[in-house]
């Protein structure tokens, strides 16, 4: 009896982890979040080589 509770208990959290997996909303915030972990990359590459190059002038 424990077992089948544990087996449907199982069941139900994977499809509720699939069901907003696929969720419009959810997926409207995994994009928004992605593009803003894209612009942060963008500033700190940029900034990186920025810094970079004085280093270079500094030094050389």
């Amino acid at each position: 009896m424990r077992n089948t509770i544990i087996i449907v208990g199982a069941v139900a959290l994977g499809a509720y982890a699939l069901g907003r997996w696929n969720d419009p909303e959810v997926r409207k915030e995994r994009e928004r979040q992605a593009k803003q972990l894209a612009k942060k990359y963008k500033r700190t590459t940029k900034d990186l080589e920025k810094k970079s190059k004085q280093l270079k002038k500094k030094f050389s």
